[in-house]
């Protein structure tokens, strides 16, 4: 059966309804009507063919169009700006954690498809920082929802494979070097400036 990013288009399931009825009347007509053999085989026939064309359209594409190839795959493909607006950092910062996140320069997904470990990481910071939906993210980066999704799992599984041993096991550090502490107070500090109320809650 067709992938769900290949699924039928409206007209193509349009016409599998109606050549399902065909064949459900069709087979109805032979099992009920006293037909002569010969009536019966060229029945029989009829069905096999409507069976294969139903086959057909929900098996094969008709017309198979390649993807379109995405402008949005590397860091150079985001200006200075766009970097700090799309993922909250410095163009040249993001060159740093490319090298320092240590994604391979082709990441399988699971569906097989291949992607840069580049555009991995792009799609994957975007999402975490803007929040943004997958349909959202494919207005920017091109390619399709479940590629995003795909993406995103990826990335995901790279941090918790590679990394999760900064946070699981270097708790005492991150405590004893203040670092936690200051993480709280910038995130206090974010809320007041973007939800002013009573400090005393803080």
């Amino acid at each position: 059966m067709r992938k769900r990013f290949l699924a039928l288009t409206y007209n193509e399931a349009v016409y599998v309804h109606s050549l399902e009825k065909r064949f459900f009347k069709l087979l109805t007509g032979l099992k009920q009507l006293r037909l002569s053999k010969q009536c019966k085989s060229h029945g029989i026939s009829i069905a096999k063919a409507i069976a294969e064309e139903i086959l057909r359209v929900i098996t094969v594409p008709d017309v198979v169009l390649p993807s379109l190839p995405s402008l949005r795959d590397s860091i150079k493909s985001f200006t200075e700006s766009e970097c700090w607006n799309f993922f909250e950092t410095r163009k040249e910062d993001l060159y740093r954690l490319l090298v320092n996140l240590k994604f391979d320069d082709k990441c399988i997904l699971e569906n097989r498809s291949v992607m840069s470990g580049e555009e991995v990481l792009l799609r994957g910071l975007y999402e975490l920082v803007s929040g943004a939906d997958k349909l959202e993210i494919t207005i920017i980066f091109e390619k399709d929802q479940t590629i995003q999704s795909r993406a995103f799992k990826y990335f995901i599984n790279h941090f918790y494979d590679n990394f999760m041993h900064l946070v699981t096991d270097n708790l005492e550090w991150w405590y004893n070097g203040g670092y936690m502490h200051q993480s709280r107070d910038a995130i206090r500090e974010t809320f007041r400036i973007e939800h002013p109320i009573d400090d005393e809650l803080f």
